[in-house]
C-alpha cells in the first residue's frame, strides 16, 4: 500500500500531526494543536488528516520503558477510537518512547524549527518509516 502517511502525537492538551509524502521519502511536521473539548478535536483531528490525502495513519503509542501499555497507551487508544472513528485509512499505533526527547534534542540543537509536538509526530514517522512496517 503505498502512498502518503500521516502520524498523530496524542497528548492531553495538544496533539502532533506529522506527514511523509506519497513516495515516502520525506517526512515533515505539519501543525499541532491545542485540545478543547472532543467534538472539537474530532473535527479538527478529522479535517487535519483529511488534508494530508494518507492511506494510513500511524499513532503514537506511549509504552512504558519496560515495552508495556500502562494507563497513557490505554488513554492514547482510546482517543484515538474515539477521535478517529469513522475514518477509512487503517490506523496503526507505534511504540513512541522517546520521540518527545528526541524532537526536543534536536530543536535544542538548532536542527530544525518546528513545534515540538508536531517535530515529535515526524519523529515518530520517520521512525515507522524505517521500521519493518512501511516496507510493505
Amino acid at each position: 500500500m503505498k502512498g502518503a502517511i500521516t502520524a498523530l502525537d496524542f497528548g492531553d492538551r495538544r496533539i502532533g500531526v506529522a506527514r511523509c509524502d506519497a513516495t515516502r521519502t520525506i517526512v515533515t511536521p505539519v501543525t499541532v494543536f491545542n485540545r478543547r473539548d472532543r467534538e472539537y478535536d474530532r473535527l479538527k483531528l478529522n479535517e487535519l488528516v483529511s488534508e494530508q490525502d494518507s492511506v494510513l495513519l500511524v499513532v503514537g503509542l506511549p509504552l512504558n520503558l519496560d515495552g508495556t501499555e500502562g494507563p497513557q497507551a490505554r488513554k492514547v487508544r482510546k482517543d484515538a477510537a474515539r477521535l478517529l472513528d469513522g475514518r477509512p485509512e487503517p490506523v496503526i499505533f507505534y511504540d513512541e518512547r522517546l520521540t518527545t526527547f528526541q524532537a526536543d534534542e534536536l530543536r535544542a540543537r538548532g536542527d530544525l524549527k518546528s513545534d515540538g509536538d508536531a517535530l515529535a509526530a515526524a519523529v515518530l514517522l520517520e521512525d515507522y518509516m524505517f521500521s519493518e512496517g512501511a516496507r510493505r
